[in-house]
């Protein structure tokens, strides 16, 4: 794998974990109006921390009924000034998160796809002796690696 390869993975991996952390909040709570500002009560779950409540004061847009158990799109914003704070972002879907790939198993033989086709083969029969893959799974393999380097 090359230097631009792996920054290219790093990448993908570090946009696949942001798509999958949790940042939305349940409206538990209308408080008071000031002109367009609204205060609220938010149950938030962000990240893999527990959820915590929070009291933000937004300007909501234009249109949009407001209602408890309405679920909203949190922002995590650092301030010199103010501190941490969350708040809502109107313009976005809430996102619940989702689970990332399994690791894998390790009971399989792992052989990374970018080794020599020898040096898989090696692997192979190491896999073999160790008693970690079957005789026709050997073969197969081995059947696969011959096609690759014809």
């Amino acid at each position: 794998m090359g230097f631009w390869d792996f920054l290219k993975a790093a990448r993908e991996y570090t946009k696949a974990g942001l798509e999958s952390t949790p940042k939305w909040g349940r409206i538990v709570s209308i408080g008071g109006k000031l002109g367009p500002i609204v205060n609220l009560e938010v149950e938030i779950h962000y990240g893999l921390g527990e959820p915590r409540m929070a009291s933000l004061a937004t300007i909501p847009p234009k249109g949009l009924e407001l209602r408890v158990g309405q679920d909203v799109h949190i922002s995590w914003v650092r301030s010199e000034y103010t501190g941490d704070q969350f708040t809502i972002d109107w313009n976005r879907p809430p996102q619940y998160g989702r689970e990332l790939p399994a690791a894998p198993d390790p009971s399989k033989p792992a052989i990374p796809p970018r080794l020599h086709p020898v040096q898989r083969l090696a692997q192979l029969r190491r896999d073999l002796t160790a008693g970690k893959i079957t005789q026709a799974e050997f073969d197969r393999a081995r059947l696969e690696i011959m096609d690759e380097m014809q």
